[in-house]
């Protein structure tokens, strides 16, 4: 009696205390698994960390192309930031095995990611229930599943970024907060490179729409600037480092493989604006892929809504007071940034994207939460039995369910 008693008072304090259980169970049982991603990306990180472990640490920044992966042109890896390898490694010196670092540090990515949603969401909206029903209703979208177990840098990518825009939230009330918007910005940077160049456009708006105070976003985004010139600084660290190491330059060939051919690269067979439509159209299609149930019944309410759309959008607009709208607006801005952004690029991939699919499913889910009586109804019902329980049970398994496939 004593024990459930004290359990009982320790979950009501740190509810998120079961689910930090069962990310511990699961990265015991993966490391201790032979499981192996199928994804080509995921195999290739994986590698990087196995082959540089043994090696020194001052050689971690100059990888060799290696295995099933290479370039002829290049023997070295410069088309890529290693930050996700490098914290891969770093997990490896802490105990880790290098096989499934990555993999224990995605997953780990994606509940931090869940809780920070959270977090934006609850910046605007008091009531638990509805900021708290993402922390399941996220997991069922088809992205959350098939990058669970990965060791690519999608899902800290993502970490990162939502870092960022939360600090940014909470900037509104102290500056304190603008070193988690710095480590925010160097981590994505680190991690993705020229992705970083979203980063900024996110936190502005969160800014904007906390304060809708356009003097003081301007200032703000006076701050942004300062904080994104420490970039040069990264960059030439991380230059130095590999030509110390290699005698040869870094950015140059970042530069000129992933920007200059890989996304500026110009499209001949068409019109360069039916280009970017085409692209613009292929992320949308991909946004509404990911973001299942949730786009599939937005879908549906507004197609039975249909002749009221415009003044419930207006009226929406006109009330951004609320603080509803005020969170659903963010998330929807953040999320539709990305496919505008990258459908300027002349290459599409569906993963360069990633975050925006969380953020359009928080977006899907907060909206339906607060204006579709029966999902409110189901989220209720879900509240009954407990939230975290219900949450951290679905998570772990999933896990589970992928240890069983491999």
């Amino acid at each position: 009696m004593v024990i459930k008693a004290t359990c009982s008072n320790l979950y009501k304090k740190a509810p998120w205390l079961l689910w930090a259980l069962f990310f511990v169970l699961a990265s015991i049982l993966l490391v201790n698994s032979s499981y192996k991603s199928k994804s080509g990306d995921s195999q290739f990180y994986t590698e990087l960390v196995e082959h540089l472990s043994a090696k020194p640490a001052r050689e971690w920044i100059a990888p060799k192309w290696h295995g099933t992966h290479g370039h002829p042109y290049d023997a070295y890896v410069r088309d890529h930031f290693l930050g996700n390898v490098f914290i891969g490694l770093i997990l490896t010196k802490l105990g880790l095995p290098a096989g499934h670092a990555l993999h224990v540090f995605q997953m780990l990515s994606q509940i931090l990611s869940l809780f920070l949603l959270v977090g934006i969401s609850g910046f605007f909206i008091k009531d638990n229930h509805s900021p708290l029903s993402l922390l399941w209703a996220l997991q069922l979208i088809p992205v959350a599943f098939t990058y669970q177990i990965r060791a690519n840098h999608e899902q800290s990518m993502m970490l990162f970024t939502l870092m960022a825009v939360y600090a940014a939230l909470l900037s509104t009330r102290s500056l304190k907060y603008l070193w988690i918007v710095l480590v925010g910005i160097q981590g994505v940077f680190l991690i993705k490179g020229a992705s970083v160049i979203v980063v900024p456009f996110l936190c502005l708006g969160a800014y904007l729409l906390e304060t809708k105070n356009l003097k003081k976003t301007g200032c703000f985004a006076g701050i942004l600037l300062l904080l994104f010139s420490t970039l040069a600084g990264t960059l030439y660290f991380y230059e130095h480092w590999f030509r110390e190491v290699t005698g040869l330059e870094f950015f140059s060939e970042y530069w000129q493989v992933q920007i200059m051919q890989r996304s500026l690269y110009p499209s001949y067979e068409q019109n360069v604006f039916l280009n970017k439509l085409v692209n613009l159209s292929y992320y949308l299609s991909r946004c509404f892929y990911y973001t299942l149930p949730w786009s599939l019944i937005v879908l549906v309410v507004l197609i039975r809504n249909r002749s009221c759309i415009w003044a419930k959008t207006k009226e929406f607009l006109r009330n951004l007071e609320r603080p509803e709208n005020s969170a659903i607006l963010l998330l929807a801005f953040c999320g539709l940034t990305y496919p505008l952004i990258f459908s300027l690029s002349d290459r599409t991939a569906s993963r360069y994207i990633f975050p925006a699919y969380y953020f359009l499913g928080a977006a899907m889910v907060l909206g339906l939460n607060v204006y579709v009586s029966k999902f409110r109804q189901l989220v209720e019902a879900i509240e009954r039995y407990g939230v975290f329980p219900v949450a951290s049970s679905l998570w772990f398994i999933a896990v589970c369910f992928h240890l069983l496939l491999r």
